[in-house]
């Protein structure tokens, strides 16, 4: 495994409600997620039933006014963002609206501190901790160091408010040197409604909390009174970073072609092998056509690639994508008009399909897809993107290899340079 990407990010890591007002089939499309095949089992809490899919779990048929409880654990949201609608705001307000009928029973709220500068220094934080150099609002704290890193908590199991800090990439199993501090607020019950009824983007109300119930401080030799102690620098850094924080990140399951493949042949192999032994190759295909269009949008979004793919071996017949052909795929995905965060996204999911584009240098990807953000917002009027347009479609149906933008604006402002220095002369 290579070394971290940097990244400071705040995302949704446990989402649990309840509703009076939608079916346990209702609550599958409140989530987006009607179409996914759902298995069935015991519920808990009070609940006889329960569906559950991908760390998704909806409780139904409890007493009569207990309603619905929907319970998306870390990789549950996960699956939302990539399977279903992702929209948390969406369901949030929902709940805001119809806070007589449905209520937010926990939510996690973390902040992900990876790579390099840190963010969270693990080990200050577990010596500061063990010598009490923090004031908080609650009563009880816990540090626990073992073969998987350090974990602090403040605040009891029991409370509606809690924190936890610990070291994910020790619990992921990461090699040493690798950087990855997860900040994790667990809020239950009113303190969850609150935060999401709080105005303002999701790292001001993260920091809100935080501020309110703790700050980690600095002893100092000439004053007994720790609440006048001065905050250290990285947690000052710590709520700086987090408070610049606008938008909460969907990491999503990396849903690509690669997951399906493992999900369909080794998950489901079996099943599918006894039904085409059963139905023929001609009756099985049948069935799956009678399935109706494909609505999932990842899945949508996987054919669009898949298109783009077949574009380049068109091009290329008879070659699968191999790094030269990286710049025709990154201009494909540009050319779809994406915002940055999305471009991002799909830069990422290029990279992680890697064994499909038979080991794509993805430092070349990264670098032609950093260049054309650079000149993204200009590239549309300018005449020299023009004269590239015309150049790399020619280029390629000649069967050669188009250089990239950056390069072809360089050798022609020297051509144009060395023209201007001729007729001067």
């Amino acid at each position: 495994m290579g070394k971290f990407i940097s990244e400071k990010i705040v995302i949704y890591d446990w989402v649990s409600f309840t509703t009076k007002i939608h079916t346990f089939e209702e609550a599958k499309a409140l989530i987006g997620m009607e179409d996914c095949v759902w298995q069935s089992g015991k519920g808990f809490n009070g609940y006889k039933d329960r569906l559950y899919f991908e760390s998704i779990s909806i409780h139904y048929n409890g007493n009569a006014d207990m309603g619905v409880w929907v319970e998306m654990s870390g990789q549950g949201c996960r699956a939302f963002e990539d399977l279903g609608h992702g929209d948390y705001d969406y369901i949030f307000n929902l709940i805001i609206k119809y806070s007589a009928d449905m209520n937010i029973t926990r939510l996690d709220v973390a902040f992900d501190d990876k790579g390099e500068p840190q963010v969270l220094p693990i080990e200050k934080l577990f010596i500061d901790t063990h010598k009490e150099n923090f004031v908080t609002k609650w009563r009880e704290y816990e540090y626990i160091g073992g073969t998987k890193g350090n974990t602090i908590y403040h605040g009891s199991a029991k409370s509606d408010v809690r924190l936890r800090i610990y070291d994910k990439a020790k619990e992921r199993g990461f090699f040493e040197g690798v950087h990855w501090i997860r900040a994790e607020l667990q809020l239950r019950n009113e303190r969850a409604m609150s935060f999401i009824e709080l105005p303002g983007a999701i790292g001001e109300k993260y920091m809100g909390v935080m501020k309110n119930y703790i700050r980690y401080i600095t002893p100092s030799k000439t004053d007994s009174r720790k609440y006048r102690w001065k905050m250290t620098k990285y947690w000052e850094n710590f709520l700086g970073t987090v408070k610049a924080i606008k938008l909460y990140k969907k990491v999503g399951l990396e849903y690509n072609l690669l997951n399906m493949n493992k999900f369909v042949f080794k998950t489901c192999g079996g099943n599918i092998k006894a039904l085409l032994r059963i139905y023929g190759v001609d009756r099985f295909i049948q069935k799956v056509n009678e399935l109706g269009k494909i609505t999932n949008p990842k899945h949508k979004k996987m054919l669009l690639d898949v298109d783009a793919i077949n574009e380049v071996k068109n091009i290329r017949p008879g070659k699968w994508l191999d790094s030269s052909d990286v710049n025709v795929y990154a201009d494909y995905m540009i050319n779809r008009k994406f915002d940055k965060d999305e471009l991002d996204e799909e830069s990422e999911q290029c990279q992680e399909q890697q064994e499909l584009f038979d080991e794509v240098d993805e430092a070349l990807y990264l670098d032609y897809a950093n260049k054309e953000r650079t000149k993204r917002e200009t590239r549309d009027k300018s005449v020299m993107y023009t004269k590239y347009e015309q150049y790399r479609i020619a280029t390629m149906k000649s069967g050669e290899i188009p250089v990239t933008y950056i390069d072809y604006c360089m050798t022609e402002n020297l051509g144009t340079k060395e023209n201007n220095e001729n007729d001067n002369s």
